[in-house]
């Protein structure tokens, strides 16, 4: 069994491919090939996700009935048939599944905290969003018919075995808001297979057309990135100009297309356009990729309540931290620094950098030795970062 560290990322995605290293596999896989890592060894993954923690979770959570999908060789079950509207009946659940029917738990970061921290690590490593869906497939099953998928894919393989046959396909590298059709996306003749146990994970980048089949009792993590595309960026700052410029949303030639229209005017002014999109822009569009993705980091509160509940007064002798897996970033501007702090986003004098970055590094001191010239500056500090949730006084 392998134990995953709460942060870090490529510390994580090492643990999660080796012996295959994150620097490898970035370079020679993401985005191009797909990988198969084979272990012979069932317990690896056996500290992130057990079936008894699946067995757990649905027995005690109410999930949500758009969390949760049922259908045997790809035709689903009406979820009228296995909730009220909103819940699901956790009892007609696990009868359809007895019957051979696939479940599919999806977004279950959301419920299950190492899942959770393995998508935080994962859209760290990426800048991404990241997902985990549960596959619980019957053996000799199947929970979909041969597609491809818009966003790339971990495949974690936590129980049992899965045969995996991959298929030519004509479209490459979907957008993320591409969504599969069979009568608009034929699949293609059949390229190869992989066999999936339990401990073992393969790759599959966006747009590899796959038909799994359960050959026993499987359970499996479809870890998803969804990547940003310079499509991405592209619409960025085409919305930016199209909001900015005029000239842009000026109307074409009357009869523009008909026949004796003046191209070369046309072709002029479209050239006057392209040269806009310059590389400032790019800047400014991947900046703001960044500031989006760190808006969207969640952060830690744990102990955050405990603490408030115990109406603790802070002294030079208390002992404060981050909360476990938070995460601290810092940006000098001049004479001032924008930091962000388990995700709250403060502005601090150039003075106060030392202390932060000491904080960031420690994780966890006693408000005494939080570096500052006077105790009062110290006491006064550490009182701050508690009421704005970037620290926790500590157990």
């Amino acid at each position: 069994m392998t134990t995953f560290p709460p942060s870090g990322s490529l510390k994580v995605l090492d643990n999660l491919i080796r012996p295959i290293t994150a620097e490898a596999f970035i370079n020679e896989y993401w985005q191009r090939k797909m990988l198969l890592v084979k272990r012979n060894e069932p317990d690896f993954y056996a500290d992130l996700l057990s079936v008894e923690d699946i067995d757990r979770l649905l027995s005690t959570v109410s999930l949500p009935v758009a969390h949760v999908n049922l259908g045997k060789n790809a035709v689903g079950i009406s979820t009228m048939e296995y909730s009220d509207g909103v819940h699901v009946r956790t009892a007609d659940v696990l009868r359809f599944h007895r019957a051979g029917n696939t479940i599919i738990l999806r977004s279950m970061h959301l419920w299950l905290p190492k899942l959770r921290n393995l998508c935080e690590d994962m859209e760290e490593t990426f800048l991404s969003d990241a997902q985990t869906n549960l596959y619980l497939t019957p053996a000799n099953t199947q929970s979909s018919y041969p597609h491809w998928d818009a966003h790339d894919i971990l495949v974690i393989q936590i129980a049992g075995s899965k045969r995996w046959i991959l298929h030519e396909n004509a479209l490459e590298l979907p957008l993320r808001t591409f969504e599969f059709d069979r009568a608009r996306h034929p699949i293609g003749a059949a390229t190869g297979e992989i066999f999936l146990e339990a401990g073992d994970i393969a790759y599959i980048p966006r747009g590899l057309a796959h038909n799994p089949m359960a050959t026993e009792y499987s359970v499996h993590i479809a870890l998803g990135i969804k990547v940003n595309t310079w499509a991405d960026v592209m619409a960025n700052i085409c919305s930016q100009l199209f909001m900015t410029e005029t000239a842009f949303r000026d109307a074409l030639p009357i009869r523009v297309g008909g026949a004796g229209f003046d191209r070369a005017a046309c072709e002029s002014r479209f050239q006057d356009l392209e040269s806009r999109l310059t590389p400032a822009r790019m800047r400014k569009a991947l900046d703001q990729l960044e500031e989006v993705h760190a808006a969207r980091r969640r952060p830690r509160t744990d102990g955050t309540l405990t603490s408030i509940a115990k109406q603790q007064e802070l002294g030079l002798d208390t002992i404060v931290s981050l909360p476990d897996g938070a995460r601290t970033e810092f940006r000098m501007d001049g004479e001032n620094c924008e930091a962000l702090i388990n995700g709250v986003r403060l502005r601090l004098g150039k003075h106060l950098v030392e202390p932060f970055e000491f904080l960031s590094r420690i994780g966890k001191v006693r408000v005494r030795d939080i570096p500052a010239q006077t105790d009062e500056q110290r006491l006064a500090l550490a009182v701050k970062l508690v009421d704005e949730g970037c620290l926790v006084v500590a157990a």
